[in-house]
């Protein structure tokens, strides 16, 4: 009796997790695994690609080859290396399931072929595992690295508007030092001042920045635009204005150059929260009838309140 040859999916996942860096591109892993298959004479009838981070289970694009291989649409996979498919116990697990009940037939990279025998599930279950441990072992690390440098005062990724960072080297993250934006630094911080000296207007504050010329700072893949209120909002709750770096519930020392001390950033902070509550306080009016009226199915009448044009009525 004639067995059918294995049909296979041809996956590659690139990510843009830290230790995923230097790993080849989507299109470097197809070139290799096509040259597997015509080498090999495999039978190709899809190649997917996905662009994310293994840690989580379920992925969009990993879900939609294990749906492929469930329905009977190929029964073996072709990838490059394992922790493309899985960097966790649960997407591991379920291609080890998928091989024993025999939906799937095959794993290949372009070093190994792995079976549903217990032998192969084992040496699976070993390297799967193995995938995982790493990326917890570099979650860890990085953890670890990003305490050290907020310990020397210096924070880990980009600083807030009016701030600027020295180039840093890509394998210490947060070492560049802190500096002054020559351009935004003192537009800035007549922002804190114009609050501290009463105007807690934001919006107001809003439009003085807009005509000093306050703009974000560009990017890689961003131009300098006009700053936005929600960006006035939150540079104004930011404690990295008063020499500190808040990181998660922590705050750490900074080394940078502060704009406002301590005590007036706590000011500023109460000057919003009450402006706030004054905004947000509700208006009560006192309609005539007010719970006196009844409808016929027991429920008091309300009084309602319109504007128009500038008049209001009841």
């Amino acid at each position: 009796m004639h067995t059918p040859s294995p049909r296979y999916i041809m996956y590659a996942r690139r990510s843009s997790d830290r230790d995923d860096m230097q790993l080849l591109s989507l299109e470097q892993q197809f070139t290799i695994l096509r040259e597997v298959a015509f080498t090999r004479n495999l039978e190709v009838v899809a190649e997917l690609t996905e662009s994310a981070s293994a840690k989580e289970p379920s992925r969009p694009g990993f879900l939609d080859l294990v749906k492929r291989i469930e329905k009977g649409d190929a029964d073996s996979i072709l990838v490059w290396r394992l922790d493309r498919l899985a960097r966790n116990a649960m997407d591991g697990g379920h291609l080890i399931h998928l091989l024993s009940t025999g939906n799937l037939k095959f794993i290949v990279t372009p070093e190994a072929t792995y079976t549903g025998s217990g032998d192969a599930k084992f040496m699976l279950a070993m390297l799967f595992g193995a995938a995982a441990k790493y990326s917890d072992d570099l979650a860890t690390a990085v953890r670890r690295g990003e305490e050290a440098v907020l310990r020397q005062g210096k924070i880990p990724g980009p600083v807030p508007l009016g701030y600027m960072k020295t180039h840093e080297h890509e394998t210490t993250p947060g070492a560049g030092t802190v500096m002054r934006d020559p351009e935004r630094f003192e537009l800035v911080k007549r922002i804190w001042k114009e609050v501290l000296g009463g105007n807690t207007n934001v919006r107001e504050v809003w439009r003085q920045a807009l005509s000093w010329g306050l703009s974000t700072r560009p990017a890689k893949a961003t131009l300098s635009k006009p700053v936005s209120v929600a960006i006035i909002y939150a540079l104004l709750k930011n404690p990295f204005y008063a020499g500190k770096v808040k990181w998660g519930e922590r705050l750490f020392d900074g080394e940078h150059p502060p704009m406002v001390t301590w005590e007036e950033f706590e000011r500023v902070q109460k000057m919003i929260r009450r402006d706030h509550r004054k905004a947000g306080a509700a208006i009560h009016h006192d309609f005539l009838f007010h719970g006196l009226v009844h409808c016929h199915c027991g429920r008091a009448l309300v009084g309602e309140r319109h504007a128009k044009h500038g008049h209001a009525w009841d």
